[in-house]
């Protein structure tokens, strides 16, 4: 079996290049799907959509109200560290 050696000694990580540089596949690939996360200020976005509510809503909100701003809830633990259903 033959490997090239990167100017750094590591065979694994392959050809070197500068971060900056992208591959061709990269290239297609940030083409088409586009860069970055785009979920990436989700949290935030949520926050100041319940702050807005809260202050349209005159500072008092109920549960309900919140439900659609939250994740779910994680199941209980059973006493053995497992996951349990809920009933």
């Amino acid at each position: 079996s033959r490997y090239y050696t990167t100017p750094g000694g590591d065979p694994s990580r392959g050809p070197s290049r500068d971060d900056d540089e992208m591959g061709f596949l990269e290239s297609v690939f940030s083409y088409v799907f586009g860069d970055g996360n785009p979920n990436g200020d989700v949290e935030e976005r949520r926050i100041a959509l319940v702050a807005e509510m809260i202050r349209r809503e005159g500072g008092a909100v109920t549960a309900e109200q919140l439900a659609p701003f939250c994740d779910d809830a994680p199941l209980p633990l059973m006493a053995e560290g497992k996951l349990g259903e809920e009933r």
